[in-house]
């Protein structure tokens, strides 16, 4: 059987962290991608787990200027 992960988040570092490292428990070899979008928050953690990553801008133009209830 083949698996693979696709994983995408943005400046949650250590949720993502735990996320990829209960996965690599099972699966140490399927690849993982993961893609984040505005930041280069995760990229560490993409390294460290030997992810494929993938930086997307502009997704969400004025993200941080919205009301909190919008997020």
């Amino acid at each position: 059987m083949k698996l693979g992960l696709f994983y995408q988040s943005s400046k949650r570092a250590v949720a993502v962290f735990y996320a990829i490292q209960q996965f690599r428990k099972f699966y140490p070899d399927q690849p993982v991608a993961l893609y984040e979008e505005n930041s280069n928050v995760l990229e560490p953690v993409s390294k460290f787990f030997n992810c494929t990553y993938k930086k997307i801008n502009g997704t969400y133009k004025n993200y941080e200027r919205r009301p909190y209830q919008y997020r």
